[in-house]
């Protein structure tokens, strides 16, 4: 029936409309949830409230900047949770200190990741984001398996481990972390 498809797109066109806020909640013990029947694009900005982005959850979705905002009690990015999102360009952590395995594998696009707070990066954490030319490392303390593998364009970094000044605390490096990122120094 044609009122019922007029209906349904514009029951469409509300949700794609929606503000992140209307699209996402928090559940009581801090994690982040994406509302039934919601499909993101564009900027992302993570509540306040979350404490934690669960495994998957923007996995391969259309988004192309996820921020926190002051104040933001985010410190956990699960597993794969924004593996495959190919249109992220930036992320801003601000008091993350958790990316786990593959949360951010094979996001092509992504170039740039502020994380001040940074303190333990998963295995293939940023694998194959091959545009990712900077990141913020802030106080990391372990850097997993192939965490960067494959991010060519990462060259405004340099891990000064000689410094007496060094606000790193890295005690551990896994198996290629760097592997491939041909502009990316280490110096000790």
């Amino acid at each position: 029936d044609l009122q019922e498809e007029e209906a349904d797109l514009e029951e469409l066109a509300e949700v794609s409309e929606q503000s992140t806020t209307d699209s996402l909640y928090v559940d009581d013990n801090g994690v982040l949830h994406i509302k039934e029947g919601v499909t993101l694009s564009g900027t992302i900005t993570i509540p306040t409230e979350a404490v934690e982005i669960p495994e998957g959850l923007f996995k391969g979705a259309n988004i192309e900047k996820v921020t926190t905002e002051a104040g933001s009690k985010l410190i956990t990015i699960g597993n794969e949770a924004f593996s495959g999102c190919k249109k992220l360009t930036s992320v801003s952590l601000r008091n993350v200190t958790i990316i786990g395995n593959g949360a951010f594998y094979d996001c092509s696009n992504l170039n740039f990741v502020q994380g001040p707070n940074l303190e333990n990066i998963g295995d293939q954490a940023f694998a194959d984001c091959v545009k990712l030319e900077s990141i913020s490392l802030g106080k990391v303390k372990t850097i997993g398996s192939k965490a960067f593998s494959n991010c060519k364009s990462l060259t405004d970094n340099v891990l000064d481990m000689s410094s007496a000044e060094n606000p790193w605390e890295l005690q551990y490096i896994g198996d290629s972390a760097f592997f491939n990122c041909t502009g990316f120094k280490i110096l000790n």
